[in-house]
């Protein structure tokens, strides 16, 4: 509320007035309680003074003391009451004075408050005068009624001039005892007690009202002289007459209390004052009241708004506090989900490093051991082998490696078909050596695991890095599903695995074969599928540089999604001719297959069957991960008792329209009647209640090979499967499939690339063979009697696969297992009907609530199989006929197809290497002589123009060869300029040349000659140089390996990066080997490298050639069955066989498996200068002094063809791509070309 003009002042002025109010109510209360205290007081004084004046009397003491101490006591205590009788405080009066307004209010508020406070200040002294004139009156009345007349013992004072009262005051009647009191005016009371003081006669009215209304007269007095003429006007009478006169003023100037109290009684002044005063009181307490009011109403809007504050500011606390608590929990949460995860992490991690660190340590003791054994000596290692998880570039996975941790699993065999064995002991084992270095658990391998950890981080480049994602996924080992997180760093993909999970108890023992608690650096990913399991889409497959890959399973899609974004963009390879995006990683089986020319590649014939089934099965989500979804491949032959395989004979081979169940009619008619009867709301009706791709199938034929030993022990309950079920015999396998109503298992890829997995190497305690006329214990399977040996039937059954009658009819077993057949009313015709839970979509797991029965359905799809993703809902294409070219007559081995001759300049200078690249744009030959000159040539087919005449070739002069520099300073004295000191990356780009006194080896760049790297390693000069570049699946264009061999004995593995055009480490990113390989006594001569298998083969001058893993692992001896002691050349075949050509005498071509194990070998008639393997890895030819070029078939080394007009001896060879031409290097510095007949054989 706005107040008026002066609503301040009158607004202090009411509190003025409520204060002096307040102060003369309590005044007047003190002063009732302390005359009642002074009557108590005075009685008992009195009795005390009668009692002493009668002891005195009896005494005859004077009295006159005792009158002196009682006078003391009473005075006292009428001082206190005349104090107390005063209306008004001192503090009070300092209030009025202060409220009254002073210069600078208006005239009017100052007139109206003036007159508000003489008024209210009148009315208190009329008020009082009336009271003390009351108290007169009924003291005089009192008096009057008194019987008693006692004298007064004090004479009559005289009134005073001014006085309001002139009549004496009668003296009261009292006891005997007061009259020694009569000199004490504060006595002359009654003795009945009243509730005012008695006036004596010493004392009249004045002098009370003078006590009284002292402070308020005075102020009243000061206020009517200051503001004179202001109250001049107002305080008049009726008649007009002022009543301010002058002698009124005189008595306000010298204080007269009394006479301006009587002055304030008469008429005029009451009339006066209420007119003017008692009005503007009225309307003073009047606006207080409104004020008050709308203050009280204010006050409660007020204290309304501010308990809603109040309650909002609780309310808002409340919601901030439970924010905060929310905050906080989720804070604690992630905070101890971040704990739980480093722990997690630093145990993954230990166990890594300790991992590593224990596999060092078994090479470090290897070395020990045999630092000063021969290389000639047998390798003294563990007999026990395992599977090595690479996988080479056609997706096959060729090589075993030692497994220290291996066992005979003598406790696996049944006791009953053990025979003559003793419980706990092997079969006899005549020349095997264990000597293997594994640690126990808890054996302490003499390093420090802290400075071990550290160690390794350094040198693998793995140093910590900060998490930028967690996401929740196990891993899939074969046949476990092992809960776990992944991290993503910057630079690495980490997972952990949770090793309280009963999946990892129940599978720990896998940790002896693969890497459960995986680091892996993100630039070495090369492909990324997405997958299903367990008929859901929400697995990744990631496949790595190393030839690994790891199966991760999520909780959903979309995790899945957000672990792509975070991988690089290499989409599914660089093999299936797709973009390399992310977007692809995503897209479906079926397309994939659609948009892949991968298909169209095999029915031009571009691709191997083998090469396209393997496509068929990656893309439809088969994998070597899951043993639930292996890759599966078809049965063909039904030949397994001739002594010869006769593949021209159709007969030879199964019906591949028919799936393996109708292939018996009998049994497929039993079937057919079961399925028509069929009665079951819940289950749809069925013809084969089994599966052919099941993991016990899986275990059934990987029996003999680790992991799958255990894996098969383990799923068989801690045994060996029953001897009888074992796979024993392919020739009784088959027939089992066509006789027993619950076999119809189809093959796995091993079949045509694995001979070990029908090779018992491990010496494993299978039992006696049921199967067997002898009753022997069972070792390897038997196989047919047209193989002579494992790695026989492994080539002729792979021959098989890739032979006229299958490449006709293989689109139809496609269509039964990947297309149009697998489902639907077309796999009822085709007898191709499985249960339904083997079927993709046959049920929504995710969709069922009840855990016991989705845990139930979960084993079932595990354990019975689960069948390929649809890939296509058409027929699938037929390849197209092998139509062969009739090459020109008459064929016979000792035909000169010279087709072509060059000289290069000087023409003394031999040419060491020739190397081809073919592109549409134009193809080139790069020829490096001997005193480090180099051409490139290009060349050109010129189609022969009669039937009988052999295709020839163009082969243009270098137009630069004048201007072309000499690549580096010349060689070192003791390195002979042979082939092995060049090589080259395979689009003859770059130039490696190696035998530098500085102990390097240096590229150079072919256009301008100029070096481009300087790479220092060794402590000695290096002495041969191979270069072999990254291909397949898991490859990298452009990117390779080069091996350096060195005079120190040792090889180092380098890395060639094609895009940086540099060697580089991965890891380290700097200019380092990734691998030491070590082994040798004296210099090493010759080395090469299969980057496809992941092996290194290197020579001395004596001894044996040494096999090493690519981290550095010696893995093999090759020891020849003739003592021969002084290997010259090495070579590896696409199929990784290791070809290995010996100097001693005549010379000497030896060929092994991957493995180590020796397959045939050769005499040769000539000392081989250069050596060359088709791409297909199926021929050999071979140059050297005799000025002839051999060639032989790589399988048995069985001569085929000879070239006898070279006219020079040949330093140099490479076969085209198309194997129909053979380019020669020779040491006349030329290059000549011959036209082969290896397409036309192959």
């Amino acid at each position: 509320m706005r107040m008026e003009t002066g609503g301040m002042a009158r607004q202090g002025l009411r509190l003025v007035l409520s204060v002096s109010s307040l102060t003369c109510i309590k005044a007047i209360a003190e002063h009732k309680e302390l005359q009642e205290n002074y009557h108590k007081e005075k009685r008992s004084i009195v009795e005390l003074g009668r009692e002493v004046s009668a002891l005195l009397t009896n005494l005859s003491i004077a009295e006159s003391s005792l009158e002196k101490h009682l006078q003391d006591c009473l005075g006292k205590r009428m001082e206190s009451l005349r104090d107390v009788q005063c209306l008004l405080s001192e503090s009070c009066v300092s209030y009025f004075h202060s409220v009254v307004p002073r210069d600078g209010d208006s005239k009017q508020t100052l007139q109206q408050v003036v007159v508000i406070v003489i008024y209210y200040l009148s009315v208190l002294c009329v008020s009082k005068y009336q009271h003390i004139l009351d108290i007169v009156t009924r003291e005089k009345k009192y008096r009057d009624r008194s019987k008693s007349g006692v004298k007064s013992l004090t004479p009559k004072m005289p009134p005073r001039s001014g006085s309001m009262v002139k009549e004496e005051v009668p003296r009261p009647a009292a006891e005997e005892w007061e009259k020694s009191l009569g000199f004490l005016p504060e006595f002359r009371e009654s003795a009945q007690p009243s509730l005012t003081i008695m006036l004596s006669s010493a004392v009249d009215i004045s002098d009370h009202v003078k006590v009284s209304l002292k402070l308020v007269g005075q102020l009243l007095c000061d206020l009517l002289v200051e503001y004179k003429s202001l109250l001049g006007k107002v305080l008049v009478c009726e008649d007009g007459e002022v009543l301010l006169t002058d002698d009124v003023m005189i008595l306000a100037q010298s204080h007269s209390i009394v006479e301006v109290t009587m002055m304030l009684c008469s008429q005029n002044w009451q009339t006066s004052l209420k007119k003017i005063g008692g009005k503007a009181f009225v309307e003073l307490l009047s606006e207080g009241g409104h004020v008050a009011q709308f203050c009280d109403l204010y006050l409660r809007s007020m204290a309304a708004k501010i308990q809603d504050n109040v309650k909002k500011n609780a309310d808002a606390l409340a919601e901030k506090f439970m924010n905060f608590e929310e905050k906080l929990s989720i804070y604690l949460g992630e905070h101890i989900k971040r704990e739980l995860e480093d722990t997690r992490q630093r145990k993954a991690e230990s166990r890594r490093f300790t991992t590593s660190a224990t596999e060092l340590w078994r090479k470090v003791s290897y070395l020990m051991d045999h630092s000063s054994s021969s290389d000639l000596t047998p390798l003294k290692m563990t007999s026990f082998r395992k599977l090595d998880f690479g996988e080479d570039m056609t997706r096959r996975r060729l090589k075993v490696l030692p497994n220290p941790s291996g066992s005979f699993h003598i406790e696996a065999c049944r006791k009953h078909e053990m025979g003559e064995e003793k419980e706990g002991e092997g079969p006899a084992l005549p020349g095997v050596l264990v000597v293997g270095t594994s640690l126990q658990q808890g054996e302490d391998p003499g390093l420090n695991e802290d400075a071990m950890e550290g160690a390794l981080a350094t040198e693998f480049g793995l140093e910590h890095e900060e998490a930028q994602l967690s996401i929740k996924c196990s891993i899939v080992m074969y046949a476990y599903s092992m809960p776990g997180y992944m991290e993503f760093t910057k630079s690495t993909l980490t997972f952990t695995a949770d090793d309280t999970s009963s999946e990892y108890q129940k599978g720990s023992y896998l940790l002896e074969f693969a890497t459960i608690n995986g680091k892996w650096i993100l630039d070495n990913v090369r492909a990324v599928f997405t997958r299903f399991y367990l008929h859901q889409r929400k697995a990744l497959e990631i496949f790595f540089a190393d030839r690994s890959s790891v199966f991760f399973v999520f909780d959903g899609i979309k995790d899945v999604k957000q672990a792509i974004r975070r991988l690089p963009k290499v989409g599914v390879g660089n093999t299936f001719g797709l973009p390399q995006t992310r977007a692809v990683s995503l897209w479906t089986p079926q397309q994939l297959f659609k948009k892949s020319p991968m298909t169209t590649r095999w029915e031009k014939r571009e691709i191997s069957n083998f090469d396209y089934l393997m496509f068929l099965n990656t893309i439809a989500g088969r994998t070597y991960n899951d043993l639930t979804q292996y890759p599966v491949f078809p049965w063909i032959l039904v030949d397994y008792s001739s002594d010869k395989l006769d593949l021209n004979d159709p007969k030879t081979f199964r019906d591949l329209t028919k799936p393996i169940g109708a292939l018996n009619p009998v049994l497929l008619a039993q079937r057919e009647e079961k399925f028509e009867t069929w009665i079951d709301d819940q289950v749809p009706p069925f013809l084969y209640g089994t599966h052919y791709s099941t993991m016990a199938f899986v275990l059934h034929w990987l029996a003999r090979v680790e992991p799958f030993s255990t894996l098969h022990i383990d799923f068989h309950d801690g045994y060996f499967d029953h001897s009888a079920r074992m796979f024993s015999s392919v020739h009784n396998s088959w027939k089992n499939s066509l006789q027993d109503s619950s076999d119809v298992k189809e093959l796995i890829p091993e079949f045509f690339y694995f001979p070990e997995m029908f090779m018992n190497e491990n010496k494993l305690s299978l039992g006696k063979c049921g199967v067997q006329e002898d009753g022997e214990a069972m070792c390897s399977v038997i196989l047919p009697p047209w193989a002579s040996s494992a790695e026989d039937f492994v080539y002729k059954h792979r021959q098989a696969l890739e032979s006229d009658y299958v490449s006709a009819h293989l689109h139809h077993w496609i269509d039964l297992i990947f297309g149009f057949q697998q489902r639907g009313e077309e796999a009822i015709k085709a007898k191709n009907v499985f249960y339904y839970l083997t079927y993709v979509g046959a049920v929504r797991l995710e969709g069922i609530e009840d855990q016991q029965l989705r845990r139930g359905l979960e084993e079932q799809i595990r354990q019975f199989g689960q069948t390929p993703t649809q890939l296509l809902l058409e027929p699938h294409p037929s390849r197209s006929a092998h139509v062969k070219e009739i090459p020109h007559q008459p064929v016979k081995p000792q035909d000169a197809s010279l087709v072509a001759s060059l000289p290069l300049v000087p023409p003394d200078a031999p040419v060491v290497l020739v190397q081809l690249t073919e592109s549409p744009h134009g193809s080139s030959m790069l020829a490096v002589s001997c005193t480090q000159l180099y051409s490139l040539n290009r060349w050109n087919i010129i189609p022969a123009t009669a039937v009988n005449q052999p295709n020839m070739v163009s082969l243009e002069v270098d137009p630069q060869l004048a201007k072309r520099p000499k690549l580096g300073v010349s060689l070192d004295q003791s390195v002979v300029p042979t082939n092995t000191v060049f090589a080259a990356t395979p689009n003859n780009e770059f130039v490696f040349i190696c035998g530098f006194w500085d102990r390097s080896f240096k590229c150079f760049e072919t256009e301008s000659g100029a070096m481009v790297h300087s790479v220092f390693g060794h402590r000695g000069i290096i002495s041969c140089i191979a270069y072999c570049p990254e291909r397949g699946f898991c490859g990298t264009e452009g990117c390779g390996f080069i091996a350096s061999g060195s005079h120190d004995a040792t090889v180092l593995l380098w890395r060639w990066n094609g895009k940086q055009y540099g060697v580089l480490n991965p890891t380290s990113k700097d200019l380092a080997p990734i691998a030491l390989l070590t082994g040798h006594e004296q210099a090493v001569i010759t080395v090469s490298i299969s980057a496809s298998v992941g092996t290194v083969v290197s020579a001395a001058k004596t001894g044996c050639c040494l096999v090493h893993s690519m981290t550095g692992e010696l893995l093999h001896k090759l020891l020849p069955p003739s003592q021969r002691t002084h290997p010259h050349l090495t070579t590896f075949t696409s199929n990784g066989h290791i070809l290995v050509h010996y100097s001693d005498q005549k010379g000497a071509l030896d060929m092994f498996s991957c493995n180590g194990r020796h397959l045939c070998e050769l005499t040769l008639q000539d000392n081989i200068l250069a050596l060359a393997v088709s791409d297909d890895g199926c021929y050999v030819v071979c140059g050297g002094i005799d000025c002839k070029v051999w060639v032989f078939e790589t399988h048995n080394l069985e001569l085929k063809f000879v070239y006898e007009t070279c006219g020079s001896t040949i330093r140099s060879l490479h076969i085209s791509k198309d194997q129909k031409f053979i380019f020669t290097g020779l040491a006349s510095g030329s290059v000549i070309v011959y036209s082969t007949h290896l397409w036309y054989a192959s």
